[in-house]
């Protein structure tokens, strides 16, 4: 056998090999107890399991969301989705084939109905074979009611503002068109389609009128108030008036991203009012006469 040496040149001495080898056991501890640590410190659930679905290893997240569970060497399909058998589309079982991360996202009624971001990684032997698979569960129900929270707001939008009797638009700030409702067809003659991305002048709005949606569009974006204002039109059926609000819409960081408008058919309330001036300035002109 050869001769063991020290750094120095000189033959190592039993005790000495024996307090090298003390010293590499315990860096070797030390470097798996931070790896635990790690591992334990990842909220998301982490297991890493072996061709068979077993788990080999599993992080604290899992036993907080398995509480009461035995994991380790428990099959990861039984712990997960409670099946008997690694499910259709498993991700696992997709990394083992394709030696490919893998990305699926599930609506576990296992684990009290909760979405979850599956996410599997290859672990590889030498011979480039997955001998593991990292398995990582992400509990995204939080964001995915947001999004069907915010889903459904659009679709009660989108009912409410399609069957309002109201022309209602939203601007951007080149004062283009960026939304129009299925009324304007109704009162302008066009469809929606005609309006989006162009501006009140390009559809054909009067200049002195297009002028005057442009500057309170305008002062909506610079102010970030609410303004309303009255507009006359000239049609084919005679003259229509409008009252038309215009609503700053922000952006997360305050600024006013778009401007929505309502605008409301007040030609009756207009034509009443005309016809009581009218009416009154006739009195008036009768009692002058009579005085």
């Amino acid at each position: 056998m050869p001769e063991v040496k020290s750094m120095q040149g000189k033959p190592k001495g039993k005790g000495e090999d024996i307090a090298e080898r003390k010293q590499a056991e315990e860096a070797l501890r030390q470097a798996a107890a931070q790896w635990q640590d790690t591992f334990d410190a990842v909220e998301d659930m982490v297991m890493i399991v072996d061709q068979e679905h077993r788990v080999v290893r599993a992080n604290q997240a899992v036993s907080k969301a398995l509480p009461g569970a035995k994991v380790i060497g428990a099959h990861c399909y039984a712990l997960i989705h409670g099946t008997e058998a690694p499910i259709p589309n498993c991700v696992s079982c997709q990394t083992f084939r394709s030696g490919k991360a893998t990305h699926a996202e599930v609506c576990e009624q296992h684990l009290g109905g909760r979405w979850f971001d599956l996410c599997a990684y290859p672990i590889k032997g030498k011979d480039g074979t997955v001998q593991e698979v990292v398995h990582i569960l992400r509990d995204m129900t939080e964001r995915k009611q947001s999004e069907e929270a915010l889903h459904k707001r659009e679709q009660e939008f989108e009912a409410l503002v399609e069957n309002a009797p109201d022309v209602i638009s939203r601007f951007d700030r080149e004062l283009r068109h960026v939304y129009i409702n299925r009324a304007v067809e109704r009162e302008a003659g066009l469809p929606p389609e005609a309006f989006i991305g162009k501006t009140n002048l390009e559809v054909g709005t009067p200049e002195d009128l297009a002028a005057k949606w442009n500057e309170t569009i305008k002062s909506v974006f610079e102010t970030g108030q609410e303004v309303t204002i009255e507009t006359r039109y000239s049609t084919p059926t005679g003259t229509k008036y409008y009252s038309n609000r215009l609503a700053p819409e922000f952006s997360k960081d305050g600024s006013v991203e778009t401007v929505l408008n309502v605008s409301r058919d007040i030609t009756e309330r207009k034509q009443a009012e005309e016809a009581l001036q009218e009416s009154e300035e006739k009195l008036r002109v009768m009692f002058q006469s009579i005085n």
